[in-house]
């Protein structure tokens, strides 16, 4: 998978709902994706999606930020596909 051709956005709100939060990303082809977000510190809070097979197009998984404590949140995106893997922290 050429990293170019894959895309992430930064977390962003789910609407008026503070707590609820979106993860969108673009896959130019199928790939298993694994999707943790991650404290500052780089420790595992919350695994959403272990090795899930996912087609090509657009994304969008939602999340609870109070899994973070009251903390700054990243996430960790992992995508395999043809034997290879691409991994984006946002």
């Amino acid at each position: 998978m050429n990293p170019k051709q894959f895309q992430s956005r930064q977390i962003y709100p789910a609407g008026s709902d503070e707590s609820v939060y979106i993860i969108e990303f673009h896959l130019p082809q199928d790939a298993t994706i694994s999707l943790s977000i991650i404290s500052e510190q780089g420790k595992s809070v919350q695994r959403i999606v272990e090795k899930q097979q996912f087609g090509p197009g657009r994304h969008k998984i939602e999340f609870d930020k109070a899994r973070c404590n009251g903390n700054a949140c990243f996430y960790r995106l992992a995508m395999q596909s043809n034997g290879e893997e691409v991994v984006d922290t946002k």
